[in-house]
């Protein structure tokens, strides 16, 4: 939590004093941010070299990364970062146990790495790169390219799923704009349709397909099929896109708010614990951005009001409380930045980062 010291908190605490925070995201037991003056910092447990400090060493508050043009940033399996700069190159550090760091091969490190030599990848916008045991970016010419652990289809490639790829590998297409997802893998294209693939445990691509029910009046396992090429979900106004563990959740145009797949812990936010193998709408209809973690969601209205629900063991809803939550509950506090062109509200595991004017 970046705090100095090694105390758990249920409510919102700042990180230093500093007010020049641009990005943020969280890995297993760490963190990492971007400034606006390009600097990037990182803090947590440096095992695996996930801290890019050229060790392993566990640090409590933020130290910086070497290099002052750093742009956009994201976490990779918990246990390391992929970052872009400024130029359009593309970088990677941590652990890298089926390659998905992108070197082409399977080599821990513990310092920034370039990933090959190409200078189009994304230096701005959200939901551009998508790193995790499976990884996924949209470059600038609009291809998208995947790579890492491939297990249920994950990479969209049409490959078995013990294919794993260590270097970034395209999937067929030119119009795709953005991407999201963790084991199951969704990307939206520029005519607003979303498309779907790998893990479908629970109905979590969406497509209709798998059990839906109870949280345990049905066999997850039962009636899955995995999908290993993109398949489309219905609509064309998809404008973002974020998933965790089995279930996922994606924001209309309209904005209205869609959730599917595992809801054991009210992650649909139904103010019930029945899965949905198809896109359920959450109620409202002024929701402006949002993201997920593991089993819980939270989202921004356009009055600036900051909304969870879902798993909340660690204090993720930031209620104070430890309940479950069925039903979108506001987070206090107001002053949010919800930006929708930066990454300002990262969810991990077990904790959430969210910016506040200043």
């Amino acid at each position: 939590l970046g705090q100095n010291e090694e105390t758990s908190y249920s409510s919102p605490v700042q990180v230093g004093s500093e007010t020049t925070w641009k990005q943020i995201v969280t890995m297993y037991y760490g963190a990492a941010a971007i400034k606006t003056d390009g600097t990037l910092w990182t803090w947590g447990d440096g095992g695996r070299g996930a801290l890019a400090q050229n060790s392993e060493i566990k640090y409590s508050s933020p130290v910086q990364v070497p290099g002052t043009t750093w742009s956009v940033l994201d976490a990779i399996s918990g246990k390391g970062c992929a970052a872009i700069k400024t130029d359009g190159t593309l970088w990677s550090w941590g652990y890298n146990s089926v390659g998905m760091l992108g070197h082409n091969n399977r080599t821990s490190y513990s310092s920034p790495v370039q990933v090959g030599s190409n200078t189009t990848w994304p230096t701005s916008g959200i939901n551009k790169l998508k790193p995790g045991s499976i990884n996924g970016a949209v470059k600038t010419d609009g291809t998208l390219w995947m790579w890492g652990n491939n297990s249920n289809g994950a990479l969209g490639l049409n490959a078995p799923s013990n294919s794993h790829k260590s270097s970034p590998t395209q999937i067929p297409g030119t119009s795709w704009s953005k991407i999201g997802g963790t084991g199951m893998a969704f990307a939206i294209r520029t005519d607003g349709t979303m498309w779907a693939w790998g893990s479908n445990y629970l109905g979590g691509l969406g497509l209709n397909e798998g059990p839906s029910g109870g949280p345990s009046g049905t066999e997850w396992h039962i009636g899955v099929e995995h999908k290993s090429s993109p398949c489309q979900i219905p609509g064309t106004t998809w404008k973002e896109v974020y998933s965790a563990g089995f279930g996922a959740s994606g924001l209309k145009t309209d904005g209205t708010l869609w959730a599917w797949g595992s809801n054991s812990y009210g992650f649909l936010g139904q103010n019930n614990r029945t899965h949905r193998s198809s896109p359920t709408q959450i109620p409202g209809t002024t929701w402006k951005k949002h993201t997920s973690g593991n089993g819980y969601i939270i989202a921004y209205k356009t009055d600036g009001t900051l909304w969870t629900w879902g798993y909340t063991d660690y204090g993720m809803t930031g209620n104070n409380t430890s309940f479950y939550r069925s039903s979108p509950t506001q987070v206090p506090g107001t002053g949010w930045v919800d930006d929708e062109e930066g990454q300002n509200l990262f969810t991990g595991s077990w904790n959430v980062f969210a910016l506040k004017s200043s």
